[in-house]
């Protein structure tokens, strides 16, 4: 695809055309290629399986002058995934999000502050799509997404370590 300002962003997809929309993200190093290693994994769960090269890395134009953080600017552009009314939440913490905007600047904290070596691995829980994700090789978080009519209407983020357990992550 080609982003309002021309460059180029790669992707590639994976499993039902017509599924759930998941989207991973890459770390340093990565690229769009990351996946499990049978592809029809994604399909036999229903999703579509959303790859993404961040600037300079596979087919991604660089984006020269920016920091990883204004790689935030491209993924705008992939937000119509979102639900205008997305919903973001910490439990058990009283961390709440609502809406894009609010999604989009608590996102853009999170690599401001915790860095930008981060890394995820896909997982599933009750039927729902997820991933683990690592900064710096340490496991963070686990988020759980619900996705509506094509679209994530819910981002539940646990840093809990009896749920890391509960799926047997890597720490």
């Amino acid at each position: 695809m080609y982003l309002a300002d021309g460059r180029a962003l790669a992707y590639a997809e994976w499993g039902d055309p017509a599924g759930t929309p998941v989207l991973h993200f890459h770390g340093i190093p990565g690229s769009r290629l990351e996946r499990h290693t049978d592809d029809r994994t994604y399909a036999r769960m229903g999703i579509r399986y959303v790859t993404v090269d961040r600037p300079g890395y596979g087919r991604s134009d660089p984006s020269p002058g920016r920091t990883f953080v204004d790689w935030g600017a491209d993924v705008a552009e992939l937000t119509a995934l979102l639900a205008d009314d997305i919903v973001l939440e910490m439990p058990p913490m009283w961390n709440w999000y609502h809406g894009t905007d609010d999604f989009g600047a608590f996102m853009r904290r999170v690599f401001r502050t915790r860095g930008e070596e981060w890394r995820t691995v896909p997982l599933w829980a009750n039927g729902e799509a997820g991933f683990a994700a690592y900064a710096s090789g340490e496991l963070r978080t686990l988020s759980i997404l619900t996705v509506a009519a094509g679209r994530v209407t819910r981002m539940t983020v646990y840093q809990d370590e009896t749920v890391f357990d509960l799926f047997a992550l890597d720490r």
